[in-house]
């Protein structure tokens, strides 16, 4: 018995001792409007550029869909969590230059956030909504300095984005 308590001692100090940003989930502050509208916060302070749609390519001038929202800004201008969550991936990816995904647990929706001049987090850390990530550039397929935002859910992903009146 006395070895058993040791060794559940032994164990808690060690759980005690892991950093807080190593987690299988990260703990999520609700985010949900009361009326249930949306419930992510804009991404960066610039005006919208393009919406999810088709439309034509900048660079091939084709018709293609794009899967995002497309923010305005200058290079270094900051990028913000949209809601609170854990970092999936952060990196070079493709087309996406350097890029920002990030894992929504409560939502069951993953946030992408692309052609940044700077990450400024890693994998496995836990963001804050609002939270500053990196900042805006024009890394991968990229006519000029934006940010591409990406909602990635198997539902609407327009029911999560915030108000587009801007």
């Amino acid at each position: 018995m006395r070895l058993q308590c040791q060794a559940i001692t032994a164990l808690l100090f060690v759980l005690a001792a892991i950093p807080s940003n190593v987690s299988a989930a990260c703990p999520e502050a609700g985010t949900e409007t009361p009326s249930g509208g949306p419930i992510l916060s804009h991404p960066t302070a610039g005006r919208l550029l393009s919406l999810f749609g088709q439309r034509r390519h900048p660079i091939r001038q084709t018709l293609v869909w794009h899967g995002g929202i497309d923010y305005s800004g200058a290079v270094g201008d900051s990028v913000h969590s949209a809601a609170s969550g854990e970092v999936a991936f952060a990196g070079v990816q493709g087309r996406y230059g350097s890029l920002i995904v990030i894992r929504h647990e409560s939502l069951h929706i993953e946030t992408a956030y692309a052609h940044l001049s700077r990450i400024d987090v890693k994998v496995g850390d836990c963001v804050h909504n609002q939270q500053r990530i990196g900042a805006i550039g024009m890394t991968g397929h990229s006519s000029g300095p934006h940010l591409h935002f990406e909602v990635r859910t198997a539902d609407d992903p327009l029911r999560y984005v915030p108000n587009l009146d801007r």
